[in-house]
């Protein structure tokens, strides 16, 4: 939601250039400032303020994507030489911070994710013929000599 000053600065908006208006678009975008809201403030379509936001908007290209990759483990990395100390020293929130710190560094770059195992299965087919010591066996066995059993009890 943006401030009350940036209603009154719609009044001034189509006294605006358009590189002027494109860059305040992007500024109360970033600021939290709805779609919508830029739309009737800027007098445009919502499809257009859209279009705006892609325009100024980097792009994310793979070689983008790489730099800001990095930057963000950089940024974690410098994050965690300023707190680290703290967390030694004892600083509860320096040692949440630095373990938030840590696994966020671990997910970035791939040390949480588990070893992937390979499954083979195979399936096996039953024959017609009974391998020796089967449980088939075994029950045919016993289920043979069971009368005999019996007979012997009595």
């Amino acid at each position: 939601m943006a401030d009350s000053s940036s209603a009154g600065d719609a009044d001034n908006v189509v006294a605006l250039r358009d590189d002027e208006r494109d860059e305040r678009i992007l500024q109360l975008r970033l600021a939290g400032v709805s779609i919508r809201r830029l739309s009737r403030e800027f007098k445009m379509p919502e499809r257009h303020v859209l279009d705006v936001l892609d325009a100024m908007l980097p792009k994310l290209s793979p070689e983008n994507r790489v730099r800001m990759f990095r930057e963000d483990v950089a940024r974690i990395d410098e994050l965690l030489v300023q707190h680290y100390a703290a967390a030694r020293s004892g600083s509860i929130n320096s040692s949440q911070l630095v373990i938030r710190l840590l696994e966020r560094r671990s997910s970035m770059v791939g040390y949480d994710v588990p070893l992937s195992a390979r499954v083979a299965v195979e399936v096996i087919q039953h024959s017609a013929v009974e391998r020796e010591g089967s449980t088939a066996l075994l029950l045919a066995e016993l289920t043979a000599s069971l009368p005999n059993r019996i007979a012997r009890a009595w």
